[in-house]
Parts: C-alpha cells; sequence; structure tokens
C-alpha cells in the first residue's frame, strides 16, 4: 500500500468518525430538549394541582352578581423551541363524581404519562379539555364557580 493510499484511508476513517459523533451528539440534544420539556410540564402541572386544590378547599362559591374566587398563574408551557419540545398532547379529565382530574400527556417518541390534580377541573363547562396549541408564557386563570348540579368545580382558562 503506498502512502498515498494510506493518507486516504485515513481521511476517510476520520470523517466517518466525525459524522457518526455529530449523529451521537444530535441524539443526544434531542433527548435532552423532550426531557426539558416533561420537567417544564410537570411544573406546571404542580403548579395547577397546588392552586386549584387551595381554591376548591378554602374558598366559597361566590354570592349572585359578585366575583367569583380565583388564583392566577403565570407559566411557561413547554414548545417547539430551542430547549425544549412540545408535548404532541395534553388532556385533563375530570372524574365523574369525585374531586379529581387526571391529566395525560405524550412527547414524541414516549410512552403516555398519566398524573393527577386533585381538584375537579373544567373548561367552558366541559370535564374532558386540552391544552394544545399552546406554548410558551401564558397565564392560567382558575375560577371557583358552580357546576351543573351547583357543587363547587376550577373552572380553567389560558390566556397568552
Amino acid at each position: 500500500m503506498t502512502r498515498t493510499e494510506t493518507r486516504m484511508i485515513r481521511y476517510v476513517l476520520a470523517a466517518v468518525l466525525v459524522v457518526a459523533i455529530l449523529g451521537l451528539a444530535v441524539a443526544g440534544v434531542d433527548e435532552g430538549k423532550t426531557a426539558r420539556g416533561e420537567t417544564e410540564l410537570a411544573s406546571v402541572i404542580e403548579q395547577v394541582d397546588t392552586a386549584a386544590v387551595d381554591l376548591h378547599e378554602t374558598e366559597a362559591l361566590a354570592l349572585a352578581g359578585t366575583p367569583p374566587p380565583q388564583r392566577i398563574l403565570e407559566v411557561t408551557l413547554p414548545g417547539a423551541g430551542d430547549t425544549s419540545r412540545a408535548p404532541t398532547h395534553v388532556t385533563f379529565e375530570r372524574a365523574s363524581g369525585e374531586s379529581l382530574t387526571q391529566v395525560t400527556y405524550r412527547f414524541p417518541g414516549r410512552a403516555e404519562h398519566s398524573r393527577f390534580v386533585e381538584a375537579p377541573l373544567v373548561r367552558n363547562g366541559e370535564g374532558k379539555f386540552g391544552l394544545g396549541g399552546h406554548t410558551g408564557a401564558v397565564r392560567l386563570v382558575l375560577r371557583l364557580v358552580p357546576d351543573e348540579n351547583g357543587h363547587p368545580v376550577v373552572s380553567l382558562s389560558v390566556r397568552t
């Protein structure tokens, strides 16, 4: 084997090695973005749980003509940005007849996860709703309102 052929083989091997290392680095960054998105979303769900439970357990329904008790949360929902990945879906579903709401979410390439909010949540009067389409800094407004039977529930609205 000539000296030129040996150099050529070294250059090809070096190029293959660089491509392999870059591929691993990109996969690691992608995994990090998903993990950060999951952490951010778990934090938001925990904040909603804390505020909703406090509202539901410590406040009373408002008298007619007065504004309902409320809590306002300034949160950052994970988005498809440089540092975090957005979930493919986030769904809140109130457990029928119970003061409990199940939150399910999924991130690309991951299994679906569930968490619970220990208060009955609704949005626009519906016991099942999503937060699709909302990313970044948002304001979550939680209000204590009566349901169709007059029982207190926490109504969640999103403002950008």
